[in-house]
């Protein structure tokens, strides 16, 4: 990170890397999913996991996406996206758990949660002498075109160091201080889970697919005892990739 990119982060909460991801990697991740969501539950290859319903929208999740392949085991460690995760948590980072979100009917949205207050145990956000410090950093890849209208990701800017609790509701038409965030496929967008977040409402009905990354400190829990990678996976992976997928124990600031 950049001396504008750490203002940013530390202001907002948020980064976006343009073009992360090439079309031909991009186009990978894609072919991929259309032969995966198409599964029968019993032909799903564990531990990938399908769950098509979703609370609060129609959408599917795939959890364990970096289960899936080498175009996704690359999303483990890409840079220059994993450089700044390492920064933005400030110890030494673990993958947590990794999931795709589908979304497909106009009117589905993420209705937007969390922020600095009231506290999230395990989504904090601190900076302190010149390191950043959180609990949990996820990597958002859009996988189609995100406009606004599409129900791109959206935030409340600089809500990951707000005092007080929001006084908007979860709906994002109810919260007029949001921030959206309108992306191409292939772009990378990072940010704190203390983060308020959300989406906006998909008006446009285009379908609408992402895949989510998310690291926290090596001391940091899994979500779950699920989200754990594979004995097959670590063994392929390379020297960098089990790092970050291992839990280890308590080691000194990234640099």
């Amino acid at each position: 990170m950049n001396e504008q990119e750490r203002y940013v982060f530390d202001l907002k909460g948020y980064l976006v890397i343009r073009n992360a991801l090439s079309p031909e990697h991009v186009a990978a991740l894609n072919a991929i999913i259309d032969r995966t969501e198409r599964l029968p539950d019993d032909d799903v290859p564990p531990p990938v996991r399908l769950q098509r319903e979703v609370p609060g929208g129609n959408d599917m999740r795939i959890h364990n996406v970096k289960e899936l392949g080498e175009p996704f085991e690359r999303l483990i460690d890409l840079e220059p996206v994993i450089s700044s995760v390492k920064e933005m948590i400030g110890t030494r980072p673990r993958l947590n758990h990794d999931y795709a979100i589908l979304r497909y009917h106009q009117g589905d949205r993420t209705r937007f949660h969390l922020g600095n207050t009231p506290v999230a145990p395990s989504c904090q956000f601190r900076a302190h002498n010149g390191w950043f410090f959180s609990t949990l950093v996820k990597v958002v890849y859009p996988l189609t075109d995100q406009g606004i209208d599409d129900g791109c990701f959206s935030v409340v800017p600089g809500s990951h160091k707000s005092n007080f609790p929001n006084p908007y509701g979860n709906e994002p038409d109810d919260i007029p201080v949001r921030e959206p965030v309108p992306c191409r496929a292939g772009d990378a967008i990072m940010f704190t889970e203390a983060l308020t977040h959300g989406s906006e409402v998909n008006r446009s009905g285009q379908p609408r697919r992402t895949l989510y990354y998310a690291y926290s400190p090596c001391w940091v829990a899994g979500w779950t005892a699920k989200d754990a990678a594979s004995d097959a996976l670590t063994e392929r992976a390379t020297e960098s990739q089990r790092d970050l997928l291992r839990l280890m124990p308590m080691s000194t600031r990234a640099g």
